[in-house]
This record gives structure tokens, sequence and C-alpha cells, in this order.
């Protein structure tokens, strides 16, 4: 792997820790993978937790769970920008394809995978379900979380995040609103979110200002 002889993707679906999805995919060419059991998440995780600096400790996991169970919006974008503000400065260095489109596109992974990732390792699934880059008619969420009722009075709700990178929070909420109005989520309570953010570099540092923006 270190030396990129092996398709780390190939790897995952050889040992089953991934399987690919029978839901066709909006996009030709491209393959939807799902993690297909309990002690493959599990593994995941491991690996996850071992190559990923920065991740929450138990005690702001805790925290997470605590914030997403009663949906203390605050407390939840606070946890997810300390773990945005912790990507390696390599991934951010990273050489960028020529291609404008692509280039946004590699630009703004690493802080889909920043604000994925500690929600995927931290949250247990009776308390939300987790997906990044959710297929909906009009595109792809970048994030979708179901949070599930912590206690009875509560109803389950769909959070929709999406991600920019250098543009402004009012150009992605059009986006978020096509996705917030998806007949997909039926009669549940939909929750819309828009984290921009704005990178800076000084010298060798990199400096990233982060907005959330709530709907819903």
């Amino acid at each position: 792997l270190r030396a990129r002889r092996v398709d780390v993707r190939a790897l995952l679906l050889q040992t089953g820790l991934l399987t690919l999805s029978r839901k066709p995919s909006a996009e030709a060419g491209v393959l939807e993978c799902v993690v297909p059991n309990e002690y493959a998440r599990q593994s995941l995780v491991r690996m996850l937790r071992s190559a990923w600096p920065g991740l929450p400790t138990a005690e702001v996991a805790s925290q997470l769970v605590q914030a997403v169970r009663e949906r203390d919006r605050r407390r939840f974008a606070e946890i997810i920008c300390t773990a945005i503000r912790n990507i390696p400065g390599v991934l951010l260095r990273k050489s960028l394809p020529d291609d404008p489109a692509a280039e946004q596109k590699a630009r703004e992974a690493p802080y889909h995978v920043a604000v994925w990732l500690p929600l995927f390792l931290c949250l247990p699934r009776e308390v939300a379900h987790v997906e990044m880059e959710y297929t909906l008619p009009s595109g792809r969420a970048d994030v979708l979380l179901e949070v599930l009722p912590a206690r009875p009075g509560l109803q389950e709700e769909v959070w929709v995040i999406e991600v920019g990178v250098d543009v402004s929070a009012k150009e992605k909420l059009e986006q978020l609103r096509r996705y917030m109005g998806s007949d997909k989520f039926e009669k549940r309570k939909v929750v819309g979110a828009v984290c921009a953010i704005k990178e800076s570099k000084k010298g060798e540092s990199w400096k990233v200002d982060i907005e959330w923006v709530w709907e819903g």
C-alpha cells in the first residue's frame, strides 16, 4: 500500500470489508460500495482510527453523541470544526488536477472526510445512521445524517450537510435547499447545514476559517 502497488479499493472489496451496492448509481461508471456487516464496520473503524490523526478523544466522542441526541447544533459544529482543523497538512498541499471542476472536488475531498469520519466512528447506529456522498435525484449530498429519536416525543430527523471550500455559504444554500426538498425523505423533518470553509496560507502553515449556516 505504501508503495502504491496495490489498489486499496480492490483490496477492501477482496477482503470483504466493502461490497458493491445493488442500488444503481446516478453517475455512469460509478460503483457504489457499502459496508456489508458489523464485523466489517468495526474492522474499518479500527483501521481509520489508526490512520487519521486528530480524531475525537473518547470524551469528545461522548460529547458528539450527546450533541446529536439532543440536536445541539452549536456543540455539534464546534466538534466537527476541530476535526476539520486537524486535517493533516499534507492532504491540503497535495497536487491538484488542472481541470477546474476536478480541482474543486479534490480540494473539498479532505473536508468531506473530516466531517463524515468522526460521525462514522463515534455515533452508534442506535443514535444515527451516517452516509457520505448520498445519492439524491438532484445530486449527491456531501454528508447525510439520519438522527433517530433519543426519547419519546422526538421525531426522526434527516441532517443534510454540504461542504464548500472558498465559496460563500449563500452559494451553497441553493444547492442544499434542492437536496432538502427531496421526496426520498418522505414526512421526516429535514435539517440542512452548510459548512463554508475559507483556506489561507501563511508560510508553511495552513489556516481555515469555518462558517456554519443551518436551515430547518
